[in-house]
């Protein structure tokens, strides 16, 4: 009966360890996908404010505006993101919901600049 009791309790730690390893890789690949598109981000940003550089007055101030925006919803969302880095993988769930959101709100402000 003990053995068979340690046999359950080893099957549970390799299953826990397992889980624990997989939720690891998870979120690793989680955050390298939002580093690349805070990347990505950045290279629309620099975009946008050449095109401002090219544009007449007021059309250069309506974008120097936008851009404005854009780059600080992307400090907020990098800020989020380094915070959900610092924390790592045990507190992935609990933070997420606060970069998704940071996340959500400059992907809309991006898919209204294009909508103008």
């Amino acid at each position: 009966m003990l053995q068979k009791t340690q046999q359950y309790e080893d099957k549970i730690s390799e299953t826990v360890h397992t889980a624990k390893a997989e939720i690891k890789d998870s979120v690793k690949a989680n955050m390298e996908k939002m580093e690349a598109q805070l990347k990505e981000w950045d290279k629309r940003i620099d975009g946008l404010a050449v095109r401002a550089d090219n544009a007449g007055t007021q059309v250069k101030a309506d974008y120097n505006k936008q851009i404005d925006d854009l780059k600080t919803k992307r400090r907020v969302a990098q800020s989020k993101f380094d915070e959900l880095k610092k924390a790592g993988s045990e507190k992935w769930e609990v933070l997420k919901s606060g970069v998704e959101g940071a996340w959500k709100d400059l992907e809309s402000t991006f898919k209204n600049l294009k909508n103008h």
